[in-house]
């Protein structure tokens, strides 16, 4: 009976030590390697884009130079396609994701996410103020209502769940989405606020129009694999005291109302 309460004893003790070095696992790649290898798209601003001098730059970005400047690292974003994020991030190739990404219920249960640090919501932008009348997606939901989501997002979604009936050109890129806005193939793009924000304050003489207040609001936070309680615990306490300083309102405010970064890029 001793023995046998003995072996219980050691693979217990066994399990939690490799448990609890597997929880650390990407803590401890970061501290060896020097870097927090954070995916994003470079192509949804102003949460993240391309600057004239090619540096990727954003409000996100400033929030990940903010945690890898307290882990004592490099930042390194790593841009990618959006549908990509999530492989990458259960492949390895990333630590963390910062994309604008919805914090959805159906991500959640593959992935941990930290956050909220920002609250977003479906709307759209357009030509026709028509369409920016439209009080709900019900107004949408038409065969002759054309389409652009960038494909993977959570807006993509939005249009197949709530308007059906609309016809759905998914991008790769808001740019493209914008492309063929502009080029009328479609008549509405469909993003979050944040973008359809920064896209009528780029060009304010184009002529577009959008929603007075968003479908619906979405938390929008960073995506991390579920096994790494430590980093998990790390980016919360780390978002906490972003919030708390202040610091993280005075970014949000930089990127997202104050128009002086819109000389940085192209």
């Amino acid at each position: 009976m001793r023995k046998s309460l003995q072996l219980v004893s050691i693979l217990l003790f066994t399990f939690c030590v490799s448990l609890s070095s597997f929880g650390q696992e990407t803590v401890g790649k970061i501290k060896t390697s020097g870097e927090l290898r954070v995916g994003m798209t470079a192509t949804q601003p102003p949460y993240s884009m391309m600057a004239k001098d090619s540096s990727i730059i954003g409000f996100e970005v400033d929030i990940a130079e903010y945690i890898a400047d307290k882990m004592g690292v490099k930042l390194v974003t790593v841009k990618m396609k959006f549908a990509d994020l999530l492989p990458a991030l259960e492949s390895g190739d990333i630590d963390v994701i910062m994309s604008g990404m919805t914090m959805t219920t159906e991500r959640n249960m593959g992935v941990a996410f930290i956050g909220p640090y920002q609250i977003s919501g479906k709307t759209i932008l357009t030509f026709a103020q028509v369409y920016a009348d439209a009080t709900s997606v019900d107004e949408l939901n038409k065969g002759s209502v054309k389409i652009a989501a960038m494909k993977g997002s959570t807006s993509e979604k939005f249009v197949t769940k709530n308007m059906p009936k609309a016809k759905l050109t998914t991008t790769s890129d808001y740019d493209e989405a914008i492309k063929l806005l502009n080029k009328e193939k479609v008549g509405i793009l469909i993003a979050e606020t944040g973008i359809i924000r920064y896209t009528m304050l780029r060009h304010p003489e184009s002529g577009y129009v959008s929603l007075e207040d968003p479908f619906n609001y979405e938390p929008i936070g960073m995506a991390v694999m579920p096994s790494d309680y430590l980093l998990i615990n790390l980016l919360e306490n780390l978002i906490d005291e972003l919030e708390e300083n202040g610091e993280l309102e005075g970014i949000e405010s930089d990127w997202f109302w104050d128009d002086a970064w819109l000389e940085l890029v192209d």
